[in-house]
């Protein structure tokens, strides 16, 4: 029960918002990397 409403949870903001997720993910490479 619980694993299928946290999929559901998860699911539906990753959709819905995927844009923003790409950002987010792309500025903690770009500081990793310009740490590196």
């Amino acid at each position: 029960m619980k694993k299928k409403h946290s999929f559901k949870i998860l699911g539906k903001p990753l959709l819905e918002v995927p844009a923003q997720l790409k950002e987010i993910i792309l500025s903690k490479i770009i500081a990793i990397t310009a740490k590196n």
